[in-house]
């Protein structure tokens, strides 16, 4: 019998986003049915359920309806208990026009009923959903087209892509396919999981992000061998988030968070990068008991919902019988040193006698005055420490050690006539290094005769400009030991100081020491540059050590950079309209190219430079009508960027006016087309500008968590009364963005003025000093 409950009220609860309803009388625990009747609009922002539409290979505009949930955002399509602690099955409907559209969801099509509900129109039932949690639904209506293949179980895997790109899926059909295999393998479960894992609250959202952003550089790797992906993770996710995480206003990884602002708040690099990079440091002193818990995890609760002791007490079981003695063998009480308190240890290293070796830790801030407590960590942010490193009595042979957090240091035992030691082999540890100077300089000699892979020497390289920025290091050590880029031929290194050079020649922009600095720089990219030039060609290793040394060499003023940029873009814009800026005879003699795809990386900085110095006006009113027409959103978004780096301020206002048109570009490229406005010096005032006026934006690009990343556009100022009106700021527009994100941006700021008043005048005396690197390059 059905009993039906009398309702007295229905009331909101805007702070957490509930609907909430009050019973007449009070009711005992048990199962009922809450009947809702609600409408929404397609039209009204870019999350939950909403259009979306793209230019097809006619220059037609074509509609699509789709839908985006994570993390908080199914509640915007249907009611529903939008928590991950809560799973649901699902029995969807959606309507569709019956000529031209296709409707897909997470499960096979049940059944379709054509002119229903009306005609011209065709109602497409999908197959009962398992049990799974709101923000992995996903439905859309669109006109795609789709290649498939077949995996070996029998389940086929499609690509799905508009028809005018369907020519582009393939590479993703191929590596998807072959990714899906090996993950079976490796996990020991099948694709697709009957139920997935997911995490009790976000608390844990690490677990799902973190992990996946650690397995994606094993399926890279595993389909393209040759990628070096192992070390590309220092340059994409490791090094990114060691500066974030330098930073007083940085979090753990575990937060615990309750509104959906605070919830949107933590999907950021320390979820997603320091997630990834403290679960690479354990696989690391783990050893293969690592992949054995985690497939233990996995199975255990592949039907429920799990926390991170969950994983912890797995993967503890797993290495219990394989722990080095005198190892302390608890995971969850060694992790939790690195899962809740924020930051990470500088390891110091002093030679107390010759055959001893010190090592003691402590917080690593990129602000050296920064004032903190250590009671508010349970940690007093000390850290257990695996300990990696070689010598130069035996530099093939690793040594592991640990220095736990209630340790007050760490002495080690080496050969008498051991020269140097490195610390925290191939970077695997989520920490910096510090050498005493004369260990830096033998530390240099390695790097200088490529003795250490690339990843030693990319930390070599991070670690000492790290150890400077923070005042734990004469800069004229870190400038001393760039001399070593000279012999350095590979990508990551290259990456990762290109970086470095490229945030000092901007902190340095207003000084005596900014000109000899780029001469400085130009020296030594120089000699790479002309090994390697523009020519789109090499492996995928070389073509990403190409992109950054043109990037370098126009950026430090390289005469030939940027005159081959600027022919190369009057080339571009003066022939008949081709997607790709390149110069006549490279299109003459490269005819089976494909422009399109295979020289993204270096027509993208032909763009900048070539706007930068060949550009005008006419220049870019031609790029912004090729952007207008443009298919590609690769070609769309390096269009963008190159426009936004015209030296001209008249011409990047106008940009700025036209970019807020939707009809022109789309209301999420708005963001992204300010934050390469900022990067132009001609441009960082007027985006500035545009951010203190935020009143006018904050309806519009508001509930976005990545709004909150656009307020560091003034990360590099350097003038002391930006920290000022960037606090007004925010005061005045408390909603504009993330609190968190603010916080960096002014830290940031106060961190670049403290920087530039205690390290330009000694940049500027060493320069002379300096002599011209010199080196052949392959």
């Amino acid at each position: 019998m059905v009993k039906v409950v009398a309702l007295r009220e229905a009331l909101s609860y805007p702070a957490h986003q509930f609907f909430v309803v009050r019973t007449e009388e009070e009711v005992a625990a048990g199962a009922f049915e809450l009947t809702l009747h609600f409408s929404g609009s397609l039209t009204n922002g870019i999350l939950g359920f909403y259009y979306s539409n793209y230019t097809d290979g006619n220059g037609r505009a074509r509609g699509l309806a789709t839908t985006k949930f994570q993390p908080t955002y199914a509640r915007r399509a249907f009611p529903c208990l939008d928590e991950p602690g809560f799973k649901s099955t699902y029995s969807l409907t959606v309507v569709r026009p019956s000529q031209g559209y296709i409707a897909l969801s997470n499960m096979p099509i049940k059944e379709e009923a054509q002119d229903s509900p009306s005609e011209g129109l065709t109602e497409v039932a999908f197959e009962k959903s398992l049990p799974m949690v709101t923000y992995l639904v996903c439905f859309i209506v669109c006109d795609f087209s789709y290649k498939e293949s077949v995996l070996a179980s029998g389940v086929p895997f499609r690509v799905y892509a508009p028809e005018s790109r369907l020519s582009d899926t393939r590479y993703a059909l191929d590596v998807g396919k072959s990714v899906l295999l090996m993950y079976e393998q490796m996990f020991g479960l099948p694709f697709p999981l009957p139920k997935s894992v997911t995490l009790a609250w976000w608390d844990d959202l690490w677990l799902n992000e973190g992990f996946a952003s650690y397995v994606q550089y094993k399926g890279a790797a595993h389909v393209e061998p040759g990628w070096e992906m192992g070390f590309q993770f220092l340059s994409s996710t490791l090094l990114p988030v060691l500066e974030d995480d330098a930073l007083l206003s940085s979090h753990p990884i575990i937060l615990k968070v309750e509104t959906p602002d605070q919830i949107n708040a933590i999907f950021d690099k320390i979820a997603y990068n320091k997630g990834a990079s403290v679960l690479r440091m354990l696989e690391d002193f783990m050893g293969a008991a690592f992949q054995r818990g985690i497939n233990a995890f996995l199975t255990k609760f592949k039907y429920s919902n799990a926390v991170t002791r969950d994983l912890w007490r797995e993967l503890t079981s797993a290495w219990a019988a394989h722990v080095p003695e005198g190892t302390k063998g608890d995971v969850g009480a060694i992790m939790d040193t690195w899962t809740r308190q924020m930051g990470y240890p500088v390891v110091h290293v002093r030679r107390a006698a010759r055959d001893t070796l010190v090592m003691t830790q402590q917080r690593f801030l990129l602000d050296p005055s920064a004032h903190y407590s250590p009671d508010d960590s349970a940690f007093q942010y000390k850290w257990d420490v695996p300990l990696s490193y070689v010598t130069s009595a035996d530099a093939t042979t690793i040594q592991r050690c640990w220095l736990y957090h209630d340790n007050a240091s760490l002495e080690v035992k080496v050969p008498a006539e051991v020269t140097w030691v490195k610390v925290n082999m191939q970077y695997k540890g989520f920490y910096r290094v510090n050498y005493e100077p004369d260990m830096w300089a033998e530390l240099g000699k390695l790097c200088s005769s490529q003795t250490l892979n690339a990843a030693d020497r990319t930390s070599l390289y991070s670690d000492v400009f790290a150890m400077a920025d923070a005042g734990h290091l004469a800069y004229t050590v870190a400038l001393d030991f760039s001399h070593n880029l000279a012999s350095e031929s590979d990508y990551v290194p290259w990456n990762a100081m290109a970086t470095t050079f490229i945030n000092i020649m901007k902190r340095l922009e207003s000084t005596e020491a900014y000109k000899p600095f780029k001469a400085y720089v130009m020296g030594l990219v120089e000699p790479l540059y002309a090994s390697h030039g523009w020519q789109d060609e090499g492996d995928h290793l070389k073509r990403l050590l190409r992109t950054v040394v043109v990037r370098l060499a126009c950026m430090s003023g390289s005469v030939a950079c940027l005159d081959t940029a600027a022919q190369n873009i009057h080339s571009w814009v003066w022939m008949p309209p081709s997607p790709c800026p390149w110069t006549h005879a490279d299109r003459e003699t490269n005819r089976d190219l494909d422009f399109n795809n295979d020289c993204v990386d270096v027509f993208v900085q032909c763009y900048r430079w070539g706007v930068v110095v060949g550009g005008g006006a006419r220049v870019w009113e031609v790029m912004w009508q090729r952007a207008l027409k443009e298919t590609s959103a690769t070609a769309i978004d390096n269009l963008y960027y190159g426009m936004a780096n015209t030296p001209d301020p008249a011409v990047l206002k106008r940009y700025i006016e036209l970019s807020m048109k939707e009809e022109n570009v789309r209301r999420q490229n708005f963001l992204s087309i300010l934050q390469y406005i900022s990067t132009n010096p001609a441009g960082s005032d007027l985006v500035w500008d545009w951010v203190r006026a935020l009143g006018v934006a904050v309806e519009r690009y508001t509930p976005n968590r990545y709004l909150g990343s656009h307020t560091t556009s003034v990360h590099f100022a350097t003038e002391a009364n930006y920290p000022g009106g960037m606090e007004t700021l925010f005061r005045q527009y408390p909603e504009g963005g993330q609190e968190r994100v603010r916080e960096q941006a002014l830290e940031t700021v106060k961190h670049n003025i403290r920087w530039l008043r205690d390290n330009a005048a000694h940049i500027l005396a060493w320069l002379p000093t300096g002599p011209t690197p010199l080196g052949k390059h392959d």
